[in-house]
């Protein structure tokens, strides 16, 4: 505590304050060259409740899988959709980037409500503009059939 004192009495008021606006103006100064400069060249990457598009709809395409923790069928299919993302995701088949993305529908709740989920496991393909929906027990043979006849 006697520190303390120190630092606020005499001639070490003077050199104390004086740092502190020292070092307020080093911060502020920091700051704005971020804002200006550096902050206008980051781009985000990931947004909360967003979809992911595309740019090039015809040379890719999103594979969605809407879960829940709570969920038995969703326990039971996570491995394989696990191995799937594990063999596909970033990888081009017949010709087109195939993305996979994992949707915990209790935490991204507007984007389950966006595609319409109405039950769990839910996978939705988006492919050309258009929302094609899986409509099939999960397994690695039917899912490779259904990809290799959509895309």
């Amino acid at each position: 505590m006697d520190y303390v004192k120190n630092l606020f009495s005499g001639d070490n008021k003077y050199k104390t304050v004086g740092l502190l606006i020292v070092l307020l103006c080093l911060i502020a100064a920091s700051l704005y060259v971020y804002k200006k400069s550096i902050s206008s060249k980051i781009k985000d990457t990931y947004a909360p409740n967003q979809e992911f598009v595309s740019n090039d709809a015809d040379k890719s395409a999103v594979l969605y899988y809407f879960y829940t923790t709570w969920c038995p069928h969703c326990k039971k299919t996570m491995p394989i959709w696990d191995e799937l993302v594990s063999e596909l995701n970033n990888k081009e088949l017949n010709g087109v980037t195939l993305t996979l993305i994992k949707v915990d529908c209790d935490k991204e709740q507007a984007l389950a409500e966006s595609f319409n989920v109405q039950g769990y496991p839910t996978i939705k393909l988006v492919y050309g503009g258009k929302t094609i929906e899986y409509d099939a027990k999960l397994d690695k043979a039917t899912m490779m059939e259904f990809l290799n006849s959509t895309l």
